[in-house]
């Protein structure tokens, strides 16, 4: 069965159960993502609502004219994710597990993971012989013809890691802190 839900169960944390549903997703062919947290206790959220990335469609602001375009295609899939009272276990539950869609192994998130330490190694290369984004591009392929990787994703990969090095060199130059690794990853998850 195509885009086969994961299997209800639970976790010692929201975290580890999320990240379990994810790759049992991203296998199948889509991506999950936290919608709405709610029923807050003690500065923790007890319950989660997860969804397909190609969730419900939202309706569009009346006032706008501007043509938008977006990942939601209708998907229903929904589950849920609760901490019950006195229970030290994250409960993860699928209540409809079916997809409006077709597998999809180009999202983001699928090229993302794509990114190996292979590929980053064939970037720096690329970038240490001033090589343009194109040829490097051309390289990658060549080598791993398999990647689902776009010319945009080695570009955005560069451009971030230029950014990250000027980044160092001006708080070097001006004694400014830079963010530190926890900040660094909350912001690229937040993106």
């Amino acid at each position: 069965m195509p885009l086969a839900p994961p299997t209800d169960g639970s976790f010692d944390t929201f975290q580890q159960g999320f990240d379990a549903w994810q790759a049992h997703a991203l296998a199948e062919g889509y991506v999950i993502k936290k919608s709405n947290s709610s029923d807050k206790r003690d500065g923790q959220y007890t319950r989660h609502i997860i969804r397909c990335r190609a969730g419900p469609l939202t309706k569009a602001p009346r006032a706008t004219h501007r043509k938008t375009s977006t990942a939601s295609q209708g998907c229903r899939f929904e589950a849920s994710a609760k901490l019950y009272n006195g229970a030290d276990a994250w409960a993860f539950q699928v209540k409809h597990p079916h997809h409006t869609h077709l597998p999809s192994f180009t999202t983001p998130t699928h090229r993302k993971q794509q990114m190996t330490p292979e590929v980053i190694r064939m970037i720096l290369n690329g970038l240490d012989n001033s090589m343009p984004r194109r040829l490097i591009y051309r390289t990658i392929k060549s080598c791993n013809p398999d990647l689902i990787l776009t010319p945009d994703d080695i570009s955005n990969f560069i451009s971030r890691r230029l950014r990250k090095e000027t980044a160092v060199s001006l708080s070097n130059q001006m004694h400014v802190p830079l963010p530190t690794q926890e900040e660094e990853a909350e912001a690229d998850s937040s993106s």
